[in-house]
């Protein structure tokens, strides 16, 4: 009897069991795959590898979240993702590492760690035989660098591919961000990751008028190469905030870069300058004109951008309607300033200019009167030669008579060219 009794008991317990067990399976079933897959995954990828909101139904796997951290064999800081489906059969639950995987996520954020020979290391150890072939969907993508410095992928939408260690990306739509530059949308953009070293096979962004800046580049151990083009792209995305305050218009170019410094040449359309103390007071030399901003018809240059931020140009060439014209070279850095350049102001119209010749203007050329700026100093603290030999060539100008003789000028010019005198002196 009372083996019958136990034997009942025991039968019960295990009823039981099998129906809570049945009852929980999917949880049951959820757990162990939570565990073993991210395990495995870990030993794949040689990082810490967390899974949540894990759920599998016959042939289809869902993860809430995906975390990755630490350096592990792929040149990432981290990478979470959002929203994970893969296509799997529950036997491939027990080996991710097998076969080709096919994931999508609704939104993936990477950052980058910035350490370049660690990363080509680590990519060099994905050509392994632990990574399996993969097929990646991203529907939004955000890239950034660890330590916030350097530009900025957001929202992009992402197709990436891996075979045999190499990455294959290709992208379109989201934002691309550079330091100290407006927002660029990006239309699209390839790329391909061997070795530790990517290359950009092609890409395209706007600016917010419509522009367009499209090129390609390569990274090796001597640095990065690559070749750009843009068009009627906005002087806020390629100047400095603090030249660009002082200059509007739109530009376009090519350029070139090798060993971090980029070279090339730019024009720029609708150009204006604005507030530019030197011409402003030049322009006092002449009744009735105001110079405190001046469209430029032709500006285009040649110019060479340096690792450390400085930017050198040269063969300038400038022309304004209101009777100017610009020509020379110079640089400019962080910490200094500088530029050789000849400042030409057309004569037709201005009889009395030759009164300021040789005293201000060298000479005529081009039915211009030329003469020479000298800029110095800092961004902070300018400097140039200019205002001072304006305001030299006022004062002795009249008092030779040099301008009523040369230019036959009507007492009232010559009244007006002392009241001039008198306004300068008094600054």
């Amino acid at each position: 009897m009372k083996m019958v009794r136990a034997a009942t008991g025991l039968l019960v317990a295990m009823l039981l069991l099998a129906g809570g067990l049945y009852f929980f399976r999917n949880d049951l079933v959820n757990w162990w795959i939570r565990r073993e897959l991210a395990s495995s995954l870990s030993q794949v990828l040689g990082a810490k590898v967390s899974l949540h909101d894990v759920s599998w139904e016959p042939g289809l796997l869902r993860a809430g979240h995906f975390r990755l951290e630490g350096e592990g064999n792929l040149p990432l800081e981290s990478l979470a993702a959002e929203g994970v489906r893969a296509p799997v059969a529950w036997q491939r639950l027990l080996d991710p590492a097998q076969g080709r995987l096919h994931i999508e996520t609704d939104r993936t954020e990477l950052v980058w760690n910035g350490r370049q020979k660690a990363a080509a290391s680590a990519a060099k150890s994905t050509t392994g035989p632990g990574l399996p072939a993969l097929d990646l969907l991203v529907g939004r993508l955000t890239f950034r660098h660890a330590d916030h410095s350097g530009w900025e992928l957001r929202d992009m939408s992402m197709r990436a591919g891996c075979e045999n260690g190499v990455w294959s990306f290709s992208g379109k739509d989201g934002t691309a961000v550079l330091p100290g530059t407006p927002p660029l949308k990006i239309e699209r953009v390839s790329a391909q990751l061997r070795d530790g070293h990517l290359e950009i096979g092609s890409f395209a962004v706007h600016d917010s008028h419509g522009g367009v800046l499209g090129g390609s580049a390569r990274h090796s151990e001597s640095g990065w190469t690559g070749e750009f083009s843009w068009q009627d792209v906005g002087l806020d995305a390629v100047l400095s905030p603090a030249v660009s305050t002082h200059f509007e218009g739109r530009c376009s170019g090519d350029a070139r870069l090798s060993g971090g410094t980029l070279r090339g040449s730019m024009k720029i359309t609708g150009g204006v300058s604005k507030s530019m103390p030197q011409l402003v007071k030049m322009a006092s030399l002449f009744a009735g004109e105001n110079w405190n901003e001046i469209p430029w018809e032709t500006f285009r240059f040649d110019f060479i951008r340096s690792p450390d931020g400085r930017m050198e140009f040269s063969n300038l060439e400038a022309v304004s309607g209101k009777g100017l014209s610009v020509n020379g070279s110079g640089h400019y850095a962080p910490g200094s300033l500088g530029a050789d350049l000849q400042l030409g102001v057309r004569r037709q119209g201005r009889p009395w200019l030759v009164g300021f010749v040789p005293l201000l203007f060298r000479g005529e050329k081009d039915g211009y009167l030329w003469t020479s700026v000298r800029v110095g100093g800092t961004p902070a603290a300018p400097t140039e030669d200019l205002t001072a030999r304006v305001v030299a060539a006022l004062a002795a100008a009249p008092a030779t008579e040099a301008v009523e003789a040369a230019a036959e000028m009507p007492g009232t010019a010559v009244e007006a060219a002392g009241s001039l005198l008198r306004g300068f002196l008094r600054r």
